[in-house]
């Protein structure tokens, strides 16, 4: 998602939104399971699956871009050029897979894994992280007019531990300037936020703002009626909590050096394939779900964010 449009807003158990259940509600910040803002379901069984495509749903002339970053880096000067970083990726076919192509994303046999998705407009479409037991990071950049539903069935097949979404769960309620949950996590004091308009609100500008917000809404329904276990996250708090306060850094100096942290101290593999804000978003975002599935996360309704007591370490509590 472009710094122009991003949310500058920037939490301990598992909570999967499946389509039976009730929308999310932001009014509670508390740990999801009984008497939380999300009942406790049945924990997920661990089973070794085949992966098979991205594009197994693709229809017309779509195309799926797989491991294939946006063609616009950070523009210079950074202190390490993005165009040196060489995808390492089982999600990557360095061209784009048209439609009905067997793009194969892996031959192994494996256990669930994290993903996280930085969410765009219609026409820019997503970023996904995917974030392999092993701590290799696997990226993907996908477009086209099937990319929800195709997205969606990638991650049904894919049976994730978590998904974690860059992007809100609802609207604000009618009448309301913000979500409740934006309201508690703003009170903590992590990070700055933008809160998120009425529907309303956001269908009275002309020029089309809010189109990431609808996009990644379209992405939440479609998840939740498939079942895919997903929470909301904002990278920027999980940065912030990883690598303390951007300062005058850039966003894209900030976020690269921590991500370079995070991947030097957790042993990750592929982190330098993140060649843009986007693809950074969404590792965050996949970080942040392995964070959640092990419990060191806080809750302020759907909204998740690392809890900081693990010196910023997805990998565990040390």
């Amino acid at each position: 998602m472009s710094s122009s449009r991003r949310r500058t807003r920037s939490t301990s158990t598992r909570s999967p939104f499946a389509s039976s259940r009730r929308e999310p509600s932001c009014a509670s910040h508390g740990s999801p399971g009984p008497g939380g803002p999300f009942p406790q379901q049945a924990p997920r069984r661990h089973v070794r699956w085949s992966h098979s495509t991205v594009t197994r749903a693709c229809a017309g002339n779509r195309t799926a871009i797989l491991g294939h970053p946006d063609p616009a880096p950070d523009p210079a000067p950074d202190p390490v050029p993005d165009s040196d970083a060489t995808p390492d990726s089982a999600l990557r076919t360095h061209r784009p897979v048209a439609c009905g192509t067997r793009g194969r994303v892996s031959s192994e046999e494996r256990e669930p894994r994290w993903l996280g998705i930085d969410v765009g407009g219609r026409r820019k479409g997503f970023h996904v992280a995917e974030l392999h037991p092993s701590g290799r990071l696997a990226f993907a950049s996908v477009r086209g007019p099937r990319v929800v539903s195709d997205l969606a069935d990638f991650a049904q097949a894919a049976r994730p531990a978590w998904v974690a979404i860059d992007a809100p769960a609802a609207w604000a309620p009618p009448e309301e300037v913000s979500r409740a949950c934006e309201r508690s996590f703003a009170r903590a004091g992590i990070c700055g936020i933008r809160f998120t308009p009425s529907a309303a609100v956001a269908a009275a500008r002309a020029d089309r703002y809010y189109e990431w917000i609808e996009h990644g809404l379209e992405l939440w329904a479609a998840l939740r009626t498939r079942g895919v276990p997903v929470i909301e996250c904002f990278p920027t708090a999980s940065w912030t909590r990883w690598h303390g306060p951007r300062g005058p850094r850039s966003r894209a100096q900030w976020s690269r050096a921590a991500l370079a942290q995070l991947a030097a101290g957790l042993d990750l593999q592929g982190a330098e394939s993140a060649t843009n804000q986007d693809l950074r978003d969404a590792a965050a975002a996949a970080l942040t779900a392995r964070q959640a599935e092990q419990g060191t996360v806080e809750w302020y309704g759907p909204l998740v964010v690392p809890d900081g007591s693990d010196a910023g370490a997805p990998g565990g509590r040390t």
